[in-house]
């Protein structure tokens, strides 16, 4: 595969420290990429673990009503 003049050209002016640099940031996106994969699922999890909560409260409060009709609505 041959690649792009302007690509050819910008990889020939790199030393070895932009090497370094562009190796390092190429894990940091990764890094980034896995952190905000685990962090978005841990968003999803507290969302339903609170919704669940609320629907099994709700449930709770309507059993109580249905057992004991004196408590407040």
């Amino acid at each position: 595969m041959e690649l792009p003049p302007k690509t050819r050209e910008f990889l020939a002016r790199l030393d070895d420290d932009d090497i370094k640099l562009l190796e390092h940031g190429i894990k940091l996106i990764g890094a980034f990429l896995t952190v905000g994969g685990f962090v978005k699922w841990m968003i999803v999890l507290l969302v339903g673990i609170l919704v669940g909560f609320v629907m099994v409260w709700e449930n709770i409060g309507k059993l109580l009503r249905l057992i004991s009709p004196s408590l407040p609505k």
